[in-house]
């Protein structure tokens, strides 16, 4: 909390609880930049919005969507790291959908 007017409920510090659910799944330790960055959220892209930066870019095929599809769709299986990382993007939850062609 920076400064003196931080988030308080009657005269405590709290924590909202995005906070809360932020860092129970700041987990993914398997992304590129892990060395400088450290474990980040898991998302889909890799975003880490504090710095404005998306680790897992459809460039580097390391996003979510080109792992599981060369998974699930073409068989290749991904390594053990990035197992686990698609595994908690699907745990995580959110709404997948198939862009149109």
């Amino acid at each position: 909390m920076g400064g003196t007017s931080g988030y308080q409920v009657n005269n405590v510090a709290a924590l909202h609880s995005q906070k809360i659910g932020n860092a129970l799944r700041t987990i993914d330790t398997w992304h590129p930049q892990t060395e400088a960055l450290g474990a980040i959220a898991v998302e889909p892209y890799g975003s880490v919005t504090s710095r404005g930066i998306a680790c897992r870019q459809p460039k580097e095929k390391m996003d979510f969507y080109t792992l599981l599809d060369n998974w699930v769709i073409k068989g290749m299986k991904p390594d053990v790291g990035q197992q686990h990382y698609v595994m908690a993007v699907l745990i995580r939850g959110g709404v997948f959908g198939e862009k149109g062609e």
